[in-house]
């Protein structure tokens, strides 16, 4: 091995070891990766809870009384949907728009029209065009 090479050697492995030092975390950011670390675990944590809480319900649902298992499906319904929970009970009523080319029933649960007839058109077999009927139908949008 020659002089060069040592010398080269020599300045990557200082190069290395500078770049190593320079780019270590702070203690700032040592403490905030640990904050949020112990933050994750405490969600973790607390949705494990709530699990074996749901789960404990529903063990108990079975052992209920008709009223107490309306209350506990209007806590669990409570839990699952927030705030949302009163808008998510009641009977879906239907509306129905009429003119002269289409008709039109439109849902009150989610507010989506549920079936859609065109009067002037009809299918091969001379029944009549529905766009859409019922359920079969789904307009969600996933979040994800």
């Amino acid at each position: 091995m020659d002089k060069k090479s040592l010398i080269g050697l020599l300045l990557m492995g200082a190069l290395l070891i500078g770049y190593s030092i320079l780019t270590r975390p702070s203690q700032e950011e040592i403490e905030r990766s640990r904050r949020i670390a112990d933050s994750i675990q405490q969600v973790e944590l607390r949705k494990q809870i709530e699990a074996e809480a749901a789960r404990l319900i529903q063990d108990s649902i079975i052992q209920a009384s008709p009223e107490e298992q309306e209350e506990l499906d209007r806590q669990r319904q409570s839990n699952e949907l927030g705030q949302f929970a009163e808008a998510a009970t009641g009977e879906e009523q239907f509306f129905v728009l009429e003119n002269q080319k289409i008709k039109m029933t439109l849902s009150t649960k989610g507010g989506r029209p549920y079936s859609v007839e065109l009067k002037e058109y009809q299918t091969h077999d001379g029944k009549p065009l529905l766009l859409f009927d019922g359920d079969t139908t789904v307009f969600n949008l996933n979040f994800f």
